[in-house]
């Protein structure tokens, strides 16, 4: 791809047109898309970006492979790279950034815990200051990971839906 991407270099003084497009387009799609923008390139651009990118003379080419920009009208985040994680590129100073919550998982047994981390969502490097998940499905009783980690259990398909826990912890 970089043999490719050699042979079509990005036009001198494209960049802040394109960004241009870009931004308006995003502006667009955020109204359409009831406020949540995902744009990416897997082995080429998403159609959308496609567009503004030939619009402007940009070879599809030009763009980085498995990466992945979700927009929300305060924050936007990118992926990049195959499997890579989501991180934090803009945030509006108004933003409140939410706990991180991702259940603990082991590798090595390829199983959930029942706790989660409450570092801020996006935040860099491992997951860690583990607290135990207080929430259990309504459906079978147990925490996230415990359903997740249940099996198959014929005749129940029922996914994972937090029941509303009172002040005492318990849940209604």
């Amino acid at each position: 791809m970089l043999m490719v991407a050699s042979d079509h270099p990005v036009p001198d003084g494209t960049a802040t047109a394109f960004a241009d497009a870009l931004e308006k387009l995003y502006d667009e799609l955020l109204v359409r898309c009831d406020g949540w923008v995902s744009l990416g390139v897997d082995y080429g651009p998403d159609m959308e970006l496609a567009k503004v990118a030939e619009a402007h003379g940009i070879h599809a080419s030009r763009f980085p492979m498995k990466t992945n920009v979700y927009a929300r009208p305060d924050h936007v985040t990118a992926s990049l790279g195959y499997r890579g994680p989501t991180r934090l590129v803009w945030q509006a100073p108004s933003w409140v950034r939410p706990t991180c919550h991702s259940l603990q998982y082991d590798e090595r047994a390829q199983k959930f815990g029942d706790a989660w981390c409450t570092l801020p969502m996006y935040h860099d490097g491992d997951h860690g200051e583990w607290e135990p998940d207080p929430r259990r499905c309504k459906g079978c009783g147990l925490s996230e990971g415990g359903h997740y980690d249940r099996g198959s259990v014929p005749g129940d398909f029922h996914s994972f839906e937090a029941a509303v826990l009172r002040e005492d912890g318990e849940s209604e």
